[in-house]
Formats: C-alpha cells, structure tokens, sequence
C-alpha cells in the first residue's frame, strides 16, 4: 500500500468509534453478465456470536450473515486491484479494523 492510504486507514481505524463487539461477514456474488461475477467480502459490526470461518486462504472469527449492529454507518470500499482477492490478509487486516475491532486474523 501507498503511504497515503497507508495514513488513510489508519486515521479511519483511530476515527471509527467500536459499535459492537463482534465482526459479521457475507460474501457477496455480483453478476458480471458474460464475464465471471465479481464476489465481494462485507464486513460488519455486529453483537452476534463469531466462530472460526475459513475466508480463502485465511481463517477469521466472524459471524457469517449476522444482522449489523449500528445505524447510518460509514462505508468504506477497499478495492484489491486486479487479480487479487478479498482473502488477502492485507485487505482482511483492514476490513476487519473498521468493521469495529482490531484483529481478527487467526
């Protein structure tokens, strides 16, 4: 990652107040018509109760298709770039930060 959005995530992780307690996950099909579809990982504050979930090539503690806990949240969208994933532990490492605890990487 740049610097910049290296001191971006940063500052957001330091400015997003915790919600819950707990991380919700979905991961998300969008068509691609004749191309393949574009699957997106969501993460989430919520207050339901996490478990051990292989996300690719990592392991996390998230709660799969928990309600979100919270209201009028703020979106944040990682974008990997070309060929990657979400599974990457980069982008985990991030996503799992804002969704409102610091961690989650098993």
């Amino acid at each position: 990652m740049g610097l910049i959005a290296v001191i971006t995530v940063a500052f957001a992780l330091l400015a997003a107040p915790a919600f819950a307690a707990n991380v919700g996950f979905e991961e998300l099909k969008i068509d691609g018509g004749t191309d393949a579809p574009l699957t997106a990982g969501v993460w989430y504050p919520t207050d339901a109760v996490e478990t051990k979930q292989r996300l690719g090539d990592v392991t996390q503690n998230v709660a799969p298709l928990a309600a979100v806990a919270g209201r009028n949240l703020p979106l944040v969208v990682i974008s990997h770039g070309g060929g990657g994933s979400y599974d990457d532990q980069a982008v985990n490492s991030v996503a799992v930060g804002l969704s409102g605890r610091d961690g989650g990487i098993a």
